[in-house]
């Protein structure tokens, strides 16, 4: 009994022993303690207030706001192997693609720098691989941290695959959609836009400011919608003689092309377009919208089927505030509408005048002049600086600084190769509005 109690315990002696044998190795083939992390954050500029902060991506809870210049650390238990941090072993992801990165470690901290900026509004997922070990060999275990970047993310509009040009100014004046990208900028201030978020808006100063898109005339088509954000400023906008001075908005070659503008005290919405008819010649004409319930059975003009009455008049839905507008011409109706905020302020049935029953489009047409007409879009002017066209008059010279520039700001600015109807009209409004 005695030899038997004896053997029992030497074999449970040899079995701990053998336990903890391998417990001690459970950290590294070679023995070293596994790398693991201790923290990881975000830091940049706050999209809204540009102050530096700080996001916790090692939280419980994926981060949100993660600022767009964001610059991320990770701090491991124990110092990392330089020559393992690289991006081949980290990566950053989004159902865009991946973000370019540089990497670097010093002592137990890794740095991730993003080579551009983050996209609005989007998610994120921060890769680190296994490849990653530590000084001293210890091994790492793959993980991922998920995360949301700062501001609203990228609106799909309707008819997104007729979508010809899309100006997000975000800081800058390019095409999203990677055509027209401007070629000049001129005394633009990127300023907050109806999101408070910081240099999302093309802010124009109503005397130089001009942004100019290389071919703009190709922009104007059979079918056409435009569709922008804009903030009108007519508290301190006046010409030569003191008064109140209007604003183009913007254009290519005026009505050889099209403008958009308002007056001074933008009670009115003026579209001039140059149209095509059927026969191959051209012709000018207004889209002149006061909202003021005048239709053609009201005694409006003859080719207006709705006119909206908007109490207190335009001025109320334009002036100093954000007002989305929309401008479109459906060819087979040869039929054109504006809309603001969603809301239809007037449709026109152009079959019913004779000098329009057979137009077919929106076009650039330079000729029939002795002026240069340039056919670059322009945003603060109805044309081009290379157009000579008004330059003796005083509300219409570019250079003269009291002439009608405009004075606000203008974001999401949308083109289209098609008629947008009412109720897509609306969805993007809902989809774009703070």
């Amino acid at each position: 009994m005695i030899g038997m109690k004896h053997t029992k315990m030497l074999f449970s002696l040899f079995a701990l022993s053998g336990m903890l044998f391998f417990t001690g190795c459970d950290d590294d083939d070679n023995g070293a303690p596994a790398l693991t992390i201790q923290s990881i954050s975000a830091s940049g500029t706050d999209l809204e207030t540009g102050q530096t902060v700080q996001k916790d991506l090692n939280a419980a809870s994926a981060a949100e706001d993660v600022p767009l210049d964001a610059v991320m650390t990770v701090t491991f238990s124990s110092d990392v192997n330089a020559s393992t941090a690289t991006a081949s072993n980290v990566s950053l992801t989004s159902a865009s693609g991946t973000v370019p990165v540089t990497v670097s470690a010093s002592g137990n901290t890794m740095t991730i720098t993003p080579q551009q900026e983050l996209e609005r509004g989007t998610q994120y997922t921060l890769n680190l691989g296994n490849g990653i070990s530590g000084a001293n060999g210890g091994a790492f275990t793959a993980t991922t941290r998920t995360f949301t970047s700062a501001g609203r993310g990228a609106v799909t509009p309707p008819q997104s695959a007729s979508q010809t040009a899309y100006f997000t100014f975000d800081g800058h004046a390019d095409d999203a959609m990677g055509t027209y990208d401007a070629d000049d900028v001129v005394d633009i201030t990127w300023v907050a836009d109806r999101f408070g978020q910081m240099e999302s808006a093309a802010q124009f100063n109503g005397n130089t400011s001009i942004i100019e898109v290389p071919n703009g005339a190709d922009l104007l088509t059979s079918d056409w919608t435009l569709s922008f954000w804009s903030w009108v400023d007519t508290v301190d906008h006046v010409n030569a003689d003191g008064n109140k001075a209007g604003h183009f908005i913007m254009g290519v070659g005026a009505f050889h092309g099209f403008q958009v503008e308002t007056n001074g005290r933008a009670d009115v919405l003026i579209m001039a377009a140059r149209y095509s008819k059927e026969d191959g010649t051209t012709i000018p004409n207004n889209f002149f919208v006061n909202a003021d319930g005048q239709d053609a059975a009201n005694g409006g003009w003859d080719a207006i089927e709705v006119e909206a009455n908007v109490a207190g008049g335009m001025r109320t839905l334009l002036a100093q505030k954000w007002a989305h507008i929309v401008l479109t011409y459906n060819s087979e109706e040869n039929k054109r509408s504006l809309y603001i905020n969603g809301q239809l302020m007037e449709r026109d049935n152009l079959n019913i005048p004779t000098d329009l029953s057979t137009v077919n489009g929106l076009t650039f047409d330079p000729t029939g002049t002795a002026d240069v007409i340039g056919d670059k879009l322009a945003f603060g002017f109805p044309f081009d600086r290379s157009t000579t066209l008004w330059q003796n008059e005083p509300w219409g010279s570019y250079n003269l600084p009291t002439a009608n520039h405009f004075k606000g700001a203008l974001d999401d600015v949308r083109f289209f190769e098609a008629a947008l109807s009412e109720a897509e009209v609306t969805a993007l409004y809902n989809a774009e509005r703070p």
